[in-house]
């Protein structure tokens, strides 16, 4: 996903150096931020956050994408990219599922794998 991701960055930058003439260099801010939540954060926690910031992104190319159509595949990757991490989430929570012990009364965990029941 990650290479993949990496790949249509590339022609995000082409894109708005087609409209701008300006070379877009990446802020390596999430270059470096990311692997660092990665392994502060669980997923559950970071999955949602990387998510909104896709569909953010949508948003604000929208009116963008209007007046340049070049722009509209950069705002439909973007809606991809947050659908792609949203199914990363459910595919998670659909391996782990909580379940109540009622003669403890405490919440415990499960770690299903695929294919169990």
């Amino acid at each position: 996903m990650l290479k993949c991701r990496v790949k249509e960055k590339g022609h995000h930058a082409s894109v708005f150096h087609k409209l701008t003439q300006t070379e877009l260099t990446p802020k390596h801010t999430k270059e470096i931020l990311l692997p660092l939540l990665y392994r502060i954060f669980p997923r559950w926690i970071l999955y949602p956050a990387i998510a909104q910031g896709e569909y953010a992104a949508v948003k604000t190319y929208a009116p963008v994408a209007e007046k340049f159509p070049e722009v509209e595949s950069v705002k439909n990757d973007e809606k991809r990219h947050g659908d792609t991490v949203k199914g990363l989430l459910k595919e998670d929570s659909e391996k782990s599922e909580p379940f109540l012990d009622f003669n403890s009364l405490k919440l415990h965990h499960t770690n299903k794998t695929r294919g169990d029941s």
